[in-house]
């Protein structure tokens, strides 16, 4: 039942650490539909959806170096951040139509912008739906994560 799944979904993340005030039942819910299949088992919850209900999440070391580091990709994370944040509507087909877009105008594969957003937003490599995950955190933690991931690597150059 729907409720048990959320109790058992809040009961993860609260024997994790986090802290729940605040956060409704509805919206523990939304991030399980969004993390579909990858939640199997309640303890699931707090290690593959705990970025959703923290702004003090993990970066997977590995992922950084991979996605985060390379040269040019604090540059692309700006520009994604400056064009999510001047969309009328925050939800997951302006996210990627957005993104296409500017992989288009840079003549990159969506991947390239893809696997770093990913990990500036989640700290992880893997995760849900990469729009739909955008969408529920909504446009201003989006930013703010996106500057934190900056923070990790150094600004976009300047020039």
């Amino acid at each position: 039942p729907r409720e048990q799944l959320v109790a058992d979904a809040r009961a993860s993340l609260q024997a994790a650490g986090l802290d729940l005030s605040g956060v409704t039942d509805e919206a523990i819910l939304k991030v399980l539909q969004v993390m579909g299949d990858r939640i199997r088992i309640p303890r699931d919850v707090a290690e593959q959806a705990g970025f959703f209900f923290t702004e003090d999440y993990a970066f997977d070391p590995k992922a950084v170096d991979k996605r985060l580091r390379p040269a040019g990709v604090a540059a692309l994370l700006t520009q994604l951040r400056d064009r999510f944040a001047a969309l009328p509507a925050f939800d997951a087909a302006a996210l990627e139509a957005t993104l296409e877009k500017l992989a288009t105008d840079l003549g990159l594969k969506n991947a390239d912008l893809v696997h770093p957003l990913r990990v500036a937003v989640s700290g992880s490599q893997a995760g849900p739906g990469l729009y739909d995950m955008l969408a529920l955190l909504g446009r201003d933690r989006v930013a703010s994560r996106i500057a934190r991931a900056l923070t990790l690597v150094g600004p976009a150059p300047s020039g």
